[in-house]
């Protein structure tokens, strides 16, 4: 966007609400605050701003770039700043000081990122190349984008064989798994963005709502909510990037149905996962989703017993929380146990050699087994069937404390700023465009160690170039002509 150019109303009325909800909510959070510590409440009110902050100052500027450093930042509001400013159950049983420590361990991460986001921008700003070169080579020009919505369908498909059939021999599910989630990310946030501009039509916002709800209630069979909000999360970034706009009747609508949902995961994955009750078959999705909305709807109702004050959605920000894993960290480390010295990222190298090339490569998910059994809770024979969400800042802090974290803030940072910059204006569907969406989406993944969320970054990418080499040698070769937007 030329520096020119005035913002759009719409825009800037979006940049002042959102600086006046910030600035509102702080006030809100240190009047209503039950921490004694005054100190302990402005930091967390600092992980609030700083989590918030860089998204607001993206929309002001509105231009070409995505937002990657700004939603990875945006991320730590509802794991890390939410659960301390409501009060939450898990983080009240530790000491305050356990919990300014805590705090002080995500400013650490963020003030890190914001400064190296800060110098890459100043150092590429003269460096970054906008045309030329295979990177940012066109592929497919994006009025050409609409059968995104057939591929999305490929994914559905997938979801539902892997759901209620055996069709699919249990070693190439892994690999195709990578393969068709890859192809619906890119699918799903592609028509987000066409819809976003206006550019998508009637017939094709109806298959894209069919391939959205579908794929959400598939992956809801298996009690992994997490997931579901990862694939409703992309489509609102996709759709936002382009309009600039929150998509409120969706929002609204989502958002209660997905809090009465994890209201009662707790006690659906005791019935389905400790009882080993029989997964649903496809004719018995109504009874088994009006099933779970009974108990979610049943432990509000004895929540809001003991506290009338809490809706449903504030209670499903207040549970989004990886703070409590960040409190048990600094709690155990260095005081009981020692510093895990890069034992949790040994791992790492081997995630970027394919595995049919070394079979018996580690699992990435080893750092996560490595890390619940260090901190104590879980034992050996519960880590191979129980995994934990400690997400890369409590994994930082493990192995080399707060210089790690701050070398994790400063390495994202300048990476996702660079990689903002350098495909700024390129053609959505060229390897650089692909890569900056595939970066966006994955900022979502919070809970995961760094082994953990490059594996799976690194098989969505090995899928989706794949499928763009495949595409080109079936066109021969061909590029679409180059633009720069």
């Amino acid at each position: 966007m030329s520096h020119a150019s005035v913002t759009p109303i719409h825009v800037r009325r979006l940049v002042h609400l959102g600086y006046a909800a910030l600035v509102t909510a702080a006030i809100w959070f240190w009047y209503k605050s039950t921490w004694e510590n005054p100190f302990l409440i402005l930091t967390t009110l600092g992980v609030l701003v700083l989590g918030v902050l860089p998204t607001l100052r993206w929309l002001a500027r509105d231009d070409a770039t995505y937002p990657i450093m700004e939603l990875l930042l945006f991320m730590t509001v509802p794991f890390y700043a939410m659960p301390v400013l409501t009060g939450h159950e898990e983080v009240g049983r530790f000491p305050e000081s356990v919990v300014m420590s805590a705090s002080m361990v995500v400013l650490t991460f963020q003030l890190a990122c914001m400064a190296g986001a800060a110098w890459a921008a100043r150092f590429f700003a003269t460096r970054v190349r906008r045309h030329g070169g295979r990177w940012r080579e066109e592929i497919l020009p994006e009025e050409r984008m609409e059968f995104t919505a057939y591929t999305a369908t490929l994914n559905t498909l997938w979801l539902m064989a892997t759901s209620f059939t055996d069709w699919i021999p249990s070693d190439w599910v892994g690999s195709l798994r990578a393969i068709f989630t890859g192809i619906s990310i890119i699918s799903i946030f592609v028509q987000a963005r066409l819809w976003g501009s206006g550019r998508l039509g009637s017939s094709h916002k109806m298959l894209f709502w069919v391939n959205l709800l579908g794929q959400v209630t598939l992956t809801l069979v298996s009690l992994l909510l997490i997931n579901a909000i990862g694939l409703l999360f992309t489509a609102f970034v996709g759709y936002f990037t382009t309009a600039r706009r929150v998509p409120w009747v969706p929002v609204l609508l989502i958002l209660p149905v997905l809090a009465i949902l994890h209201n009662g995961k707790s006690t659906m994955r005791e019935i389905y996962w400790t009882d080993r009750h029989p997964a649903p078959e496809l004719s018995n999705l109504p009874d088994y989703f009006l099933h779970w909305a009974e108990l979610g709807l049943s432990n509000e109702k004895t929540r809001t017993q003991a506290s009338e004050s809490q809706a449903i959605t504030y209670g499903l920000l207040r549970r989004a929380s990886l703070f409590q894993i960040v409190c048990v960290t600094v709690d155990t480390i260095p005081r009981r146990n020692d510093f895990l010295y890069g034992a949790s990222y040994q791992s790492v190298p081997a995630q970027l050699v394919p595995r049919f090339l070394w079979p018996d490569k580690p699992s990435p998910h080893q750092s996560v087994k490595l890390m619940s059994i260090q901190l104590g809770l879980l034992t050996e024979e519960g880590a191979e069937s129980t995994s934990i969400g400690f997400g890369m800042i409590t994994e930082a802090y493990a192995n080399f404390g707060y210089i790690c974290v701050a070398l994790l803030g400063l390495v994202m940072g300048s990476l996702f700023r660079w990689l903002s910059l350098t495909t700024a204006d390129c053609p959505t569907f060229s390897f650089a465009g692909l890569m900056r969406i595939l970066c966006l989406v994955w900022c979502i993944n919070a809970e995961t160690t760094l082994a953990v969320w490059l594996s799976s970054l690194y098989q969505a990418c090995i899928a989706i170039f794949l499928t763009v080499f495949l595409l080109k040698f079936l066109r021969g070769g061909q590029t679409a002509p180059q633009n720069s937007g």
